[in-house]
């Protein structure tokens, strides 16, 4: 297959993330971008050089990509995937997080996507870390013996207020902090432990923007069938300082994976792996060890990524059926927060 043409749907900020990757990818020749945003259709033009259309079936129909990217707001996200599977089985799909917005729309697009013909992508991005992804390589080889409790955290102060009214509507959003941002975090606790799932207790809570019906904190608890219990502490309500990663503690040592804040968010291409081992060749008693992982910016090998599977046939990293386990995750937690931290079962 010689050079991709790829259409890009929604042009707000992923959108514009996925364009730049796109047009700095070797093996993409044509750009498509689906946007009825005059500003939005005016920044593809001229700044990615695409070709505009003002609706996505306008762009699948005249356009013919070979693969798309769903970069729309979270309340699209089902329409325009399941439309996709069914109506073009020959193109590939990216869809960014969240699949959907409850578990029915989940439930439909992972048995849709069963029977698509050319690869599908969720766009669960701390899976291409490479910081992430070296803590991930240590727990398998055993670098701290079998992991008993993860914990995961993420505070960071984001103003709910000046969000597009849609993220704060937990029907078209499907939440507040838990499905927006805590995301991230349920996915690297399913991604390490590497186990099912057996039980969640979650709790919400409105603590900074009280006048907003989705939560901007989210405390939760996930037990795993091999044993390993992982908690979660995240909030959008902590001005001042920014805590972002994941901690495994182990019967042998510990791994310890965080991201650099910088003003404003995140350094996307800057991320640390430390390990704590007691059994170390530098020292009897345990040392601290800074292992070796190659930064990366996590979007950019996402869409990398993608490029490979659709020309070179490559599995797809995290499919529908991953994202599914992860959204389970999410809902049953949702459910718990609903029930005053009721244990529930999965």
């Amino acid at each position: 297959m010689s050079g991709l043409t790829v259409g890009i749907i929604g042009m707000g900020f992923m959108g514009s993330v996925h364009a730049r990757h796109y047009r700095d990818n070797g093996r993409v020749d044509r750009l498509l971008v689906a946007t009825p945003v005059e500003q939005e259709q005016k920044i593809a033009r001229e700044r990615f050089g695409a070709e505009v259309f003002s609706d996505y079936r306008s762009m699948i129909q005249q356009g013919q990509p070979q693969a798309v990217s769903i970069c729309t707001p979270n309340f699209d996200h089902y329409e325009i995937a399941s439309w996709l599977m069914q109506e073009a089985p020959g193109i590939a799909i990216l869809i960014e997080k969240p699949l959907g917005v409850n578990d029915q729309q989940v439930a439909k697009l992972t048995k849709l996507a069963a029977g698509h013909q050319s690869p599908i992508l969720v766009g669960h991005s701390l899976r291409f870390a490479g910081a992430y992804i070296k803590g991930r390589e240590l727990l398998r080889q055993n670098a701290i013996g079998k992991p008993c409790y993860l914990e995961a955290r993420y505070k960071w102060f984001k103003d709910f207020s000046k969000f597009p009214a849609w993220k704060r509507d937990p029907e078209l959003s499907g939440g507040g902090f838990l499905m927006q941002s805590g995301l991230h975090m349920l996915d690297l606790f399913v991604w390490y432990a590497d186990s099912p799932v057996v039980e969640v207790t979650g709790h919400a809570e409105d603590l900074y923007f009280k006048d907003f019906p989705v939560e901007d904190t989210f405390f939760g608890t996930v037990r795993f069938a091999n044993g390993v219990a992982a908690h979660l502490v995240g909030s959008s309500a902590t001005k001042g300082f920014i805590d972002y990663g994941i901690e495994v503690y182990g019967e042998r040592g510990a791994i310890k994976v965080e991201s650099v804040a910088v003003p404003g968010g995140l350094d996307i291409d800057n991320h640390s792996v430390s390990l704590f081992t007691e059994e170390s060749a530098y020292s009897p008693s345990g040392a601290l060890v800074i292992p070796s992982a190659p930064k990366s910016d996590f979007w950019k090998d996402e869409i990398n990524h993608f490029v490979s599977c659709v020309l070179d046939g490559t599995a797809p990293i995290v499919t529908p059926a991953d994202a599914k386990i992860v959204m389970d995750v999410c809902f049953a937690l949702y459910k718990s927060a609903a029930l005053g931290g009721k244990t529930i079962r999965l």
